[in-house]
């Protein structure tokens, strides 16, 4: 009797072992990876957006000073202050308003108070080229409220380049003192406006994004102009409309 009890176990221990072994032979199931959400970028949201509105000099001015005034400075090394992020909010509004309602002389004025000097003398020619250019962005459809600023020097030190085709015009000596931001150590940002223009070459509507450069003058506690621009971030050959200074 105590024998049949022994041979039971053995083969008890025998059939558990064997189960064992089989089982560890089927591959395991783990569990995928879930995969991680990539957020699209800003030029790709850009581009896949549905045309926006043509809006006024001052409706697109009032929305891009209520929009710039929470808007990160992407790229900043640390987080811009209220009061210089307000400035350009003020100063980006203005640039805006006169470009889609063109005031040639305003404009000046402006330049000649941001700059704290002079701005070179202007002729009846200059006058009719930038009203004639600027008058092609004054029904500009905007995408006001995916305006965004983007950090491009800092303190002199290259934070990034502009992306894409750009078309752009600089404000050099004459537009005030800064002009060369790595030897003057300055800080300087792009404010870009999404907004449909139209290829210069054939005409068709094209997503783009309308630049304004400004630096930021630490001893008159203002954003100077720097230039502006088109810049077409597609990557096509798209040919971008010239922008007025």
């Amino acid at each position: 009797m105590l024998n049949h009890r022994v041979h039971l176990a053995l083969a008890l221990l025998v059939f558990v072992a064997g189960g064992a072994a089989l089982l560890s032979l089927v591959p395991s199931r783990s569990k995928k990876p879930e995969a991680r959400r990539v957020e699209p970028s800003p030029d790709a949201v850009l581009l896949g957006r549905a045309a926006p509105s043509p809006l006024s000099g001052a409706d697109a001015a009032s929305l891009l000073r209520a929009r710039l005034a929470d808007a990160p400075a992407e790229g900043a090394p640390s987080p811009m202050t209220d009061s210089l992020r307000h400035a350009l909010a003020d100063q980006a509004s203005q640039r805006l308003g006169l470009l889609l309602k063109p005031d040639y002389d305003r404009l000046r004025e402006l330049l000649r108070a941001w700059g704290g000097s002079d701005v070179v003398p202007a002729t009846d020619a200059d006058r009719d080229l930038w009203l004639g250019t600027a008058s092609g962005f004054a029904d500009t459809p905007l995408d006001i409220d995916q305006a965004r600023i983007v950090v491009r020097w800092d303190n002199g030190r290259l934070i990034s380049s502009r992306q894409g085709r750009s078309n752009s015009t600089t404000l050099g000596k004459g537009y005030g003192r800064l002009t060369d931001p790595a030897k003057q150590r300055l800080t300087v940002v792009d404010v870009l406006i999404p907004a449909e223009v139209r290829d210069v070459r054939t005409r068709k509507p094209m997503r783009a994004y309308l630049a304004f450069a400004f630096a930021w003058d630490q001893t008159r506690s203002v954003w100077q102009p720097m230039g502006c621009g088109v810049i077409d971030p597609s990557g096509s050959d798209n040919i971008a409309p010239s922008m007025p200074f």
